[in-house]
């Protein structure tokens, strides 16, 4: 674990000490230098007390009772913040393969829908990658609010930066899989580019792909149409650049009114129209209201 290089990495460090410290000595003596610098008249001024205040306290959290040998006959469980489960079980995977049953906590309680209710095809192309790296793993998965997970947010929040060779691999192997997500829709590329054009013209939907790519703020934006988007965030993605709902197409405002008019021209009922347009393009109006509404003006 590095160092912390601001009061924020501080506090979520101490946190995780006080979590831990009624297992083992004392640790308010150990940490005084470190709390120094939480004071408001204080600044920051990492200091030769800070590092060895920080130097003793890994000391005495890699030793026992904190930290022992594994025993495969006791219960194993996982702790982990949000989507770090896949690292930490492909870590740890010489330990977990092979054991009957073993418990995932984590504290992102969408996660346990994904995870154990959605099909595979059901999830967007990340969230299959993540789904696919667990698959040799037996588990069941437990929600803990975050709060009780201090050991394992201050850990996954501090990773070391160096990528090896083999999770690079195994990366690119999934990601071969995810691929053909696009490959298999019923467009065109030059269909399928101008969809992705469209959704970065679209200022809506350009804010929605930089929130997918950098993180969604906690609360929903006051924005109305942001609103629609925040409430199914968990089921949005980027896939080579293109916003998808699940394994859907989101289709920019620019050019619902065109692919309603080309999945009406197959001639289908409004039941397979409904079953095609759910399988392949999303928006956030209701769809299936639409093409019901469209087919029966078409009718008269």
């Amino acid at each position: 674990m590095a160092d912390p290089t601001n009061l924020t990495e501080l506090r979520r460090i101490l946190g995780m000490v006080n979590h831990v410290g009624k297992f083992t000595q004392s640790l308010t003596d150990v940490t005084k230098p470190l709390r120094e610098l939480l004071k408001k008249e204080s600044k920051w001024d990492w200091n030769r007390d800070h590092q060895e205040a920080m130097t003793k306290i890994k000391t005495i959290m890699t030793q026992t009772p904190l930290l022992a040998h594994y025993h495969a006959r006791k219960e194993t469980r996982v702790s982990t913040d949000a989507l770090k489960a896949t690292w930490v079980c492909e870590k740890c995977a010489g330990f977990l393969i092979g054991l009957s049953k073993f418990t995932i906590e984590t504290d992102h309680k969408p996660l346990l829908v994904l995870l154990q209710k959605k099909e595979l095809d059901e999830l967007t192309p990340r969230l299959q990658r993540f789904r696919m790296r667990l698959m040799r793993f037996s588990y069941n998965i437990e929600y803990v609010p975050g709060k009780q997970l201090c050991t394992a947010d201050a850990l996954s929040r501090a990773p070391l930066p160096k990528i090896n060779e083999e999770e690079q691999t195994r990366d690119k192997e999934v990601s071969k899989y995810v691929n053909l997500v696009m490959k298999s829709f019923p467009a065109t590329e030059k269909r399928l580019t101008e969809i992705k054009e469209e959704q970065d013209k679209d200022k809506t939907l350009s804010q929605v792909k930089e929130f997918c790519e950098i993180g969604w703020p906690a609360q929903a934006k006051e924005d109305e149409q942001l609103k629609r988007y925040w409430t199914v965030r968990n089921e949005l993605a980027i896939n080579q650049g293109t916003l998808m709902y699940e394994n859907r197409l989101v289709v920019p405002p620019a050019l619902r009114e065109d692919i309603l008019r080309r999945i009406h021209e197959g001639h289908q009922g409004v039941v397979k129209c409904r079953a095609f347009a759910r399988t392949t393009v999303w928006w956030t109006t209701e769809i299936e209201k639409l093409i019901g509404n469209t087919r029966d003006s078409s009718l008269r």
